[in-house]
């Protein structure tokens, strides 16, 4: 019996370290994304003329990163646990995720709908979260009425999986606008061919385009008249 509570011991200990490292990644998702938004409410200046609107690029391809970095530390942990199974308590496991569940979906609630990079970013790692509740309660209730623990870190493995995909494009989208890549939502040769279309303007050489941020795209070229 004493080693029984032992083992118990040590996987709630375990499962507190491995929820407070998520919490703490959650707390500075927010703080990146807060103090990004922050920076680009300043007005522009002579020295920064595009102002930081940069700043909301950066922190949502930080927080890409930090997803990706905690869903490989899900993944590592969830291949542990497949090869040395812990003792896992359904009823309390189901219960702190219900309550996780409630809080994420109500922040979810308030980040949704923004096509802002930064924002978009948090969104989606609380989605992550709320996601990862569900699949929580699932396995809780599974390995209630089973005991089969193994439900966990196959559940776990997925969800991160899932995960790693949606940051992926977070990633990707920053990347290009980091590197200044033409818009993706920018056809070139339309632009160039509504140029032209200007009476008086005979040709478009050395065009560029790219954007500041998810928001401002900027193109820079230049025009002969006839």
């Amino acid at each position: 019996m004493e080693d029984v509570h032992r083992d118990y011991r040590q996987s709630l200990q375990i499962a507190l370290v491995s929820d407070a490292g998520h919490m703490f990644s959650d707390v500075l998702t927010f703080i990146l994304s807060l103090g990004a938004i922050t920076l680009a409410a300043r007005l522009p200046t002579k020295q920064q003329t595009y102002w930081f609107r940069r700043a909301e690029v950066f922190a949502a391809f930080l927080n890409a990163t930090l997803l990706i970095a905690v869903s490989a530390g899900i993944l590592w942990e969830a291949y542990q646990r497949v090869l040395h199974p812990e003792p896992v308590q359904g009823v309390l496991m189901g219960a702190v995720a219900v309550m996780g569940l409630v809080a994420n979906v109500a922040v979810a609630f308030l980040l949704h709908g923004s096509h802002n990079l930064n924002v978009r970013s948090a969104f989606l790692h609380v989605m992550g979260d709320a996601v990862s509740s569900v699949a929580v309660i699932a396995a809780a209730v599974w390995i209630a009425l089973t005991g089969q623990t193994i439900a966990d870190p196959l559940l776990s493995g997925f969800i991160a999986v899932m995960i790693v995909i949606s940051a992926a494009g977070i990633l990707r989208e920053t990347l290009a606008i980091l590197l200044q890549f033409t818009p993706s939502s920018v056809d070139v040769d339309a632009v160039v061919a509504d140029m032209k279309g200007v009476p008086g303007v005979s040709g478009v050489h050395h065009l560029h385009l790219w954007s500041i941020s998810s928001e401002i795209n900027v193109l820079d070229a230049h025009i002969y008249s006839c």
